[in-house]
């Protein structure tokens, strides 16, 4: 199994409205990222997928967060999970580089 990962930080404020407690007042969090892709196989040019490709592909998530800020209504939800499925989504290799 081939991997490429990178590894990257971003900064954000939300309040948690509805929360007793400190979260509910605006606050932030600093978030490191770590991105991993995987092949059974290399493709011509011996990579999993290019460097630059996927260091595009974080980069363009992580301009929708980094220092926003975030009014979150639902002091349920779990915002790590959905930080991963955003990621998870995003960071797929186009279907002409899957393997």
């Amino acid at each position: 199994m081939y991997k490429l990962t990178i590894k990257t930080q971003f900064s954000a404020a939300h309040q948690l409205r509805g929360y007793q407690g400190k979260c509910e007042n605006l606050h932030g969090h600093n978030g490191k990222v770590e991105v991993t892709i995987a092949s059974e196989k290399l493709d011509k040019l011996g990579m999993v997928i290019d460097f630059k490709e996927l260091k595009l592909r974080v980069g363009n998530i992580l301009d929708e967060l980094d220092h926003p800020t975030r009014i979150q209504v639902d002091a349920e939800a779990d915002a790590a999970a959905k930080l991963a499925q955003m990621f998870h989504g995003q960071s797929q290799p186009p279907r002409s580089l899957s393997r």
